[in-house]
Order: structure tokens, then sequence, then C-alpha cells
């Protein structure tokens, strides 16, 4: 077991290895995050999925406004798909408890 400090210093150093990587690749940190976290790393695979999660919107982030800043991006069609992406995120996290709380 790492002490708190090795255990963070560790997660700091995968995880941008992780980010490297997948930039290179293109494939997305969380491709080699998330087997590193859970078989490495002892870290149950619901925390390391929401790690991942939450890398992944921060990536998002500091593309787009990159991409923005670049004028690059077609902002009527970004609303419109952050408008439906988060629609559908709400609407699936519903149906999902719904559907757990009907067999439990």
């Amino acid at each position: 077991m790492l002490e708190p400090l090795q255990f963070f210093i560790t997660i700091v150093i995968i995880s941008a290895l992780s980010g490297i990587l997948g930039a290179l690749t293109g494939l997305g940190g969380a491709t080699f995050l998330v087997p590193i976290y859970t078989l490495y790393m002892g870290i149950p695979i619901v925390y390391a999925s929401g790690a991942s999660l939450i890398s992944t919107i921060a990536t998002s982030s500091g593309a787009a406004s990159a991409y923005i800043k670049d004028r690059i991006t077609n902002i009527r069609i970004g609303m419109g798909l952050e408008i439906a992406t988060t629609s559908g995120s709400i609407v699936g996290s519903l149906t999902t408890a719904y559907i757990y709380k009907e067999r439990g």
C-alpha cells in the first residue's frame, strides 16, 4: 500500500503518460487510464471510469476553447449537440435508475 503522497504522485504521472499516449494515438487517455487504474493500482472500476469521464470533460473543454479562439468551430451546431447530449444523458440516467429500481 502506497502512502498518500506517493499514491498521488503515481496517479499524476500515470495520468499524464496516459494523456500523452492517448493524444499520440487518437484513442483518448481513458483507453490507457482505466486498465492501469484497475489492474495495477487496485482502484475499483467504478472510480476509474468516473475519473476517465472527468478527464474527458476537461480535455474536451480545453480543446473547444482553443477551437473557438481560432474561429474554426460552428457554435450554433455545437450548442445544438450540447443540448441533445445533455438531454440524452439525463434521460438515460433516469431510465437506468428506473430499470434498476424495478428489478431491485
